[in-house]
């Protein structure tokens, strides 16, 4: 038992040792801001710096593909809104949360944010060790992680995940290491080179044509379901932290002079819905936009306008875009 101890005492010491010096002479090249574990989202951040944008859409896949800037941008050209979509694909809370305190600290004309809020979700196991998945680490976020996967009704199993995965992903930004595994994530989803995404204010949709339309209709048919079905149900549960902590990023972002408003994605699963409904209800109307509901907005759920179970085609990003731009003008009177 003694000789086990020494070992692991030499082992971790000489991990200190060797990380250290290879952050001294290697790592210290990487940046190291908010953005810089997720490529396409620095460079969204480098195009939105001193441009002349003043409303921004923050999120996921769900804000990336669907949510045509230009588009929205006619559509408010009477409040002179130049919008920019600043979706990312695999880019969930609370690194949202992060990189929106990071664009509140960087020079922008940004006046509007609209901000995809997501029930939290454990990082995948495939993304584990690599920069993508804990850049924006450090021991108070580790705390925010922990506290936001602790608020949701999932299994011990999927906890258990999600623990490891936040602990794991805090040592590898305290030692540095994993520093050449870049990415995972967005490789595997084969991000679209800057270009695309500058040639239309941010916005890249997922393209798709006729023959390429979903043929199982019951389990596109059952997401509309799963929406019915939550906007008629009472949750009693309420995610505390959550509300809370969305609350302390609109004070942030107040002290910009910058409106923050929260936005519902669509064709979710019913998991999803079940902590956002509750949440969402405790918002004030002019601080949130909720295109959700297949009763309200049934363009959404159609067949015809799916590029796939929970993202929207073309022709789907343009109802979408359409209904944002809807309510953002109303809650903005």
């Amino acid at each position: 038992m003694k000789r086990f101890f020494v070992h692991l005492l030499v082992s971790t010491f000489l991990i200190v040792v060797i990380s250290t010096i290879l952050n001294a002479t290697v790592y210290q090249s990487f940046d190291k801001t908010p953005a810089a574990g997720n490529i396409l989202l620095k460079e969204k951040c480098d195009e939105l710096a001193g441009s002349d944008y003043n409303l921004i859409a923050l999120g996921s896949s769900k804000i990336f593909r669907q949510f045509d800037a230009q588009l929205f941008s006619d559509k408010c050209k009477e409040r002179g809104i130049k919008a920019f979509n600043m979706g990312v694909d695999g880019t969930y809370p609370p690194e949202t949360y992060y990189a929106l305190q990071h664009i509140l600290s960087i020079n922008t004309n940004v006046k509007y944010i609209l901000l995809e809020v997501r029930a939290f979700d454990a990082e995948e196991y495939a993304n584990w060790h690599s920069i993508r998945s804990y850049y924006w680490f450090n021991d108070s976020r580790l705390n925010d992680y922990l506290r936001l996967e602790n608020e949701q009704k999932l299994p011990f199993w999927r906890k258990a995940f999600a623990t490891t995965g936040g602990i794991i992903a805090l040592l590898d930004q305290n030692l540095n290491l994993g520093k050449g595994q870049f990415c995972l994530n967005q490789d595997r989803l084969g991000f679209p080179p800057p270009e695309s995404f500058k040639n239309n204010q941010g916005f890249v949709p997922i393209v798709s044509n006729e023959d390429e339309l979903p043929i199982d209709s019951e389990a596109y048919n059952n997401m509309e379901k799963i929406s019915n079905d939550a906007f008629n149900e009472h949750f009693a549960n309420l995610a505390y932290y959550h509300l809370n902590y969305l609350n302390r990023l609109k004070e942030m972002a107040a002290k910009k002079n910058v409106k923050l408003i929260f936005v519902m994605p669509d064709n979710q699963k019913a998991w999803m819905y079940t902590q956002l409904i509750p949440i969402f209800n405790h918002l004030q109307d002019n601080e949130k936009i909720v295109i959700s509901s297949a009763q309200k907005f049934p363009q959404l759920y159609l067949i015809a306008n799916k590029a796939n179970l929970t993202h929207l085609n073309l022709k789907g990003s343009e109802f979408y875009t359409t209904c944002m731009a809807s309510e953002f003008l109303r809650i903005t009177k």
